[in-house]
């Protein structure tokens, strides 16, 4: 499913723009592809000027069953020529080459993943991802190391290579994607981390939401981390316990009164994963925070009381030290209760 995902997704980029960049071959017409065709020229007519004649070729390749001789062909031009073909050219020609199903596409991989165009590098790493192995693991595994030792690694740190690392199960790189996520913020290397190890994630997941500043959160202005990657984190903490111990445990309370509706609701599911379990070190937690803070949590519970949150204001009616979160806590529960009785 993930080969066909990423098949579709790269024909997708293709569809924008896949004419040649070649000043010779915008003067000429795609040529007609036929049975007569041979596959030589087919392949050099689909990379030169992409669209509608590579829609054609694949077409013709398929109809032949000549993927196999395909594949020998383009490993070795796409070996051959990438440093001179302009990028949508390559970009034709490793679109067909993946479609091959290739066993040798580490090699192209490590090749494209070494350009000095930028571009080119995402291709490779486009590739590993749609074309797992384990000859695949170990080329990134030593492209990571070689990052590592040349102090290139922020380089190395995008989002195709987080896809890539998590296709091919790459766990030894959890580090480096975890890296990813702190200085990318890309929901890629949230993802990828799931992926590797979701019970590590759940709990390096909190230290990227204490990023947020609490005046960000309550502005509507989300600057310093990516919304969709707290989204897909907060999801995570519902389904997978991160220790209540950790020291940013309380930034998910700084999300629970967040001004974006949708993400304090996530963020208030999430405490109540863990309220049955840990009601009295959360309500400790909370009582810990500025006075304000405790009566906005407060006052959102009025709208969503359940027995759950209720014991948790209790304890913490038992613990804070501020008189208005008393208060607060008993205006709520009072409401609550006369809701009840009606």
């Amino acid at each position: 499913m993930k080969k066909i995902i990423h098949k579709i997704l790269l024909f997708s980029f293709l569809q924008a723009g896949c004419v040649s960049l070649n000043s010779n071959t915008e003067e000429k017409k795609p040529p007609k592809i036929d049975d007569k065709t041979s596959l030589k020229d087919a392949l050099e007519a689909s990379i030169d000027f992409g669209d509608e004649t590579l829609k054609a070729v694949k077409k013709l390749i398929s109809k032949r069953n000549e993927w196999h001789k395909a594949e020998i062909i383009l490993h070795d031009n796409i070996l051959k020529h990438q440093d001179h073909w302009s990028y949508i050219s390559l970009l034709n020609a490793v679109h067909l080459f993946q479609l091959s199903d290739s066993k040798r596409a580490y090699q192209v991989f490590k090749v494209l993943v070494r350009s000095e165009r930028s571009n080119v590098v995402e291709l490779g790493w486009h590739l590993a991802s749609a074309l797992p192995s384990a000859a695949m693991s170990k080329e990134i595994e030593a492209k990571l190391t070689e990052a590592l030792s040349n102090d290139e690694v922020s380089d190395a740190l995008t989002p195709k290579m987080a896809e890539a690392v998590s296709n091919n199960g790459l766990k030894s790189s959890y580090t480096l994607v975890r890296q990813g996520l702190m200085e990318k913020s890309n929901i890629a290397f949230a993802r990828a981390m799931i992926s590797l190890n979701p019970k590590q994630a759940a709990e390096d997941f909190l230290d990227y939401l204490a990023l947020a500043p609490i005046e960000e959160l309550r502005q509507l202005n989300l600057k310093t981390v990516d919304m969709f990657t707290c989204t897909e984190i907060l999801q995570h903490l519902m389904v997978v316990e991160a220790p209540v111990s950790h020291p940013h445990f309380d930034s998910i309370f700084n999300f629970a009164i967040s001004r974006n509706n949708a993400m304090a609701e996530m963020a208030r599911k999430v405490l109540d994963f863990y309220f049955p379990k840990y009601s009295q070190d959360l309500a400790f937690m909370l009582a810990r925070m500025p006075p304000w803070m405790q009566v906005a949590f407060v006052e959102r519970a009025r709208t969503r009381m359940t027995p759950v949150v209720g014991v948790f204001l209790g304890d913490l009616k038992g613990v804070t030290a501020q008189k208005e979160v008393v208060e607060e806590i008993d205006s709520v529960k009072s409401d609550f209760t006369e809701q009840k009785q009606e």
